[in-house]
């Protein structure tokens, strides 16, 4: 008996794929530790600082939150150099991921 799945195209391009999985552990994992660092530092300026951050860190957090995150990437890498901020595609990925992330 045959079996439906054939391996064999798969198994070719393995180095492809591993280098896409380790691309894409790194990108999570930057994207974690920075997006920890903007969410901790949000909720303590929410919770300990200034009355006049509260009001800014809700309205980024709402914003973010009710954004897809597609278009948040989509933001961060075609919008952001029309203001003349030119960012690798990685460097994207994680200023979005990150941003994202902070926000939850």
């Amino acid at each position: 008996m045959q079996t439906a799945l054939q391996f064999g195209p798969i198994l070719v391009h393995l180095d492809l794929l591993l280098r896409g999985l380790e691309k894409s552990i790194q990108l999570a994992a930057l994207s974690i530790l920075f997006g920890t660092a903007i969410g901790v530092l949000g909720a303590v300026g929410r919770s300990f600082g200034p009355r006049f951050l509260s009001w800014p860190i809700a309205a980024y957090v709402e914003m973010i939150r009710n954004t897809p995150l597609l278009i948040q990437l989509y933001f961060v890498f075609f919008s952001l150099p029309l203001f003349g901020f030119k960012l690798s595609s990685n460097t994207a990925a994680v200023v979005a991921l990150s941003i994202h992330l902070g926000a939850y």
